[in-house]
């Protein structure tokens, strides 16, 4: 770590009433990246009831595009969308940047509609996931609702 510190001016005045001010900058050390995590195997389900009309939709479909654009090769996801249908969108799949694009596009035409059945969709997720699960692997459902 690095410490400086910048005064605005040389001297003091020996009887006092001075105000002084002080510009003090802290560096962090530069932290060394993990490249080696565990590959993620990953569901994303994603409820597009009619409660979910509006922003909250685009809102859960923006945060499915930008999870998947973080994903790296070696990294599996799926797509459930559900209300009163349960549609794999995108079946289990590593994450190639062709299966990432095509992910962003099936997701850009996904609208709220219909009632909602949590429980099927969350088990077909689920179904995505078991069926590439591995020891070592993270493998997870993450429900946006």
């Amino acid at each position: 770590m690095t410490l400086s510190a910048k005064t605005d001016r040389r001297f003091v005045r020996a009887r006092g009433d001075s105000t002084r001010y002080v510009l003090v900058t802290l560096t962090a050390p530069t932290r060394e990246r993990a490249t080696d995590r565990p590959a993620l195997n990953v569901a994303f389900i994603l409820d597009r009831s009619g409660s979910m009309g509006g922003q909250k939709i685009a809102l859960a479909r923006e945060a499915v595009v930008r999870a998947i654009g973080g994903l790296g090769e070696r990294d599996r996801f799926s797509v459930v969308a559900y209300d009163d249908r349960i549609d794999v969108v995108v079946e289990s799949t590593n994450a190639s940047a062709e299966a990432k694009r095509n992910a962003v596009e099936r997701l850009r035409a996904i609208d709220a509609r219909g009632s909602t059945n949590l429980a099927e969709g969350w088990l077909r997720g689920a179904e995505q996931v078991a069926l590439h699960q591995a020891d070592g692997a993270v493998n997870r459902c993450l429900l946006l609702t």
